[in-house]
């Protein structure tokens, strides 16, 4: 079985909520939040030291989401979060290849942390 374990530190921020709208040129510029955009550079730093290989689709993905304290957030938004830094980082190709995965979220951890088991159905590495 081929598969990569990665580990972020720090709270997942949405990319879909708190979006910035502004206009340039007469043309609506829709773009991430500041936050989000301070979390995928973290996100893309810590991955950068752990991955070497990245995973031939499809990919089954399992995801462990520890939340500090009692703070609890939307699931499926995380998800598509990391699952968006997985293809900027070049881990993965795409997410729509994503057939198979788990997630669980636990609450009353003393750290923000996501650890993200990824595995090739086809058994493919590439190095």
């Amino acid at each position: 079985m081929l598969k990569i374990s990665l580990k972020i530190n720090g709270r997942v921020i949405s990319k879909k909520n708190s979006r910035r709208i502004f206009a340039k040129h007469g043309r609506i510029i829709n773009i991430p939040s500041g936050a989000y955009a301070r979390y995928k550079d973290s996100a893309l730093n810590q991955l950068a030291e752990q991955i070497t290989n990245t995973i031939q689709p499809p990919y089954k993905i399992d995801y462990l989401f520890e939340m500090k304290g009692a703070i609890s957030n939307d699931f499926d938004n995380m998800i598509t979060s990391i699952n968006d830094i997985l293809q900027d980082a070049n881990i993965i190709e795409n997410d729509k290849y994503i057939r198979k995965g788990t997630y669980e979220v636990t609450t009353g951890n003393k750290e923000f942390t996501t650890y993200i088991d990824i595995e090739s159905l086809d058994g493919q590495i590439k190095c």
